[in-house]
């Protein structure tokens, strides 16, 4: 190559990086549902938004969802069943539970069971909905503390709705 060459290269190589499009490390990505949820009328409630860490603070949150979902047969026909509940009551002890930083992974054997990640839909005061998991174990597992929270918390079903399940 060329100096000109070089510094052609070097110049386009800066306006990447100074806009923001150079690549990068790939985000790590939070769990997903065990069954994600779908249908339209749930995904108005729990729309279909990355998962992350709860690091917001519990004053801006005005709502506090679960959505899930199961399979059944119905004459022969597998429908999918989705559940939205919405939270009754004082969120503070489900969000200080789920604030709770999530632990070094372990290098350590874990064993292979893989419990729902426990998500939660949080609407916030300025008009957002963001989807957040329990903290995580050392072997990416929810932690106690916020699984017994999230088990204890009041929960009303308020939706639910079926499609057929694709197959």
């Amino acid at each position: 190559m060329t100096a000109r060459m070089y510094a052609q290269l070097a110049i386009v190589t800066a306006s990447l990086v100074l806009a923001g499009c150079a690549p990068g490390a790939a985000p790590a990505s939070g769990p997903t549902p065990p069954i994600p949820i779908t249908h339209p009328h749930a995904l108005r409630t729990c729309p279909g938004v990355p998962t992350e860490h709860f690091d917001e603070d519990p004053a801006e949150v005005v709502a506090v969802h679960r959505c899930t979902a199961d399979f059944h047969e119905v004459q022969g026909v597998l429908n999918k069943v989705q559940y939205v509940d919405d939270l009754r009551g004082d969120p503070a002890g489900l969000l200080a539970a789920y604030a709770a930083p999530d632990e070094v992974r372990t290098s350590e054997a874990c064993d292979g069971d893989l419990p729902d990640p426990l998500i939660l839909w949080l609407d916030l005061e300025n008009g957002e909905t963001i989807a957040v998991y329990a903290p995580l174990d050392a072997c990416g597992k929810p932690q106690a503390d916020a699984a017994e929270a999230y088990a204890a918390a009041d929960f009303h079903r308020v939706l639910v709705a079926r499609e057929v399940a694709e197959g």
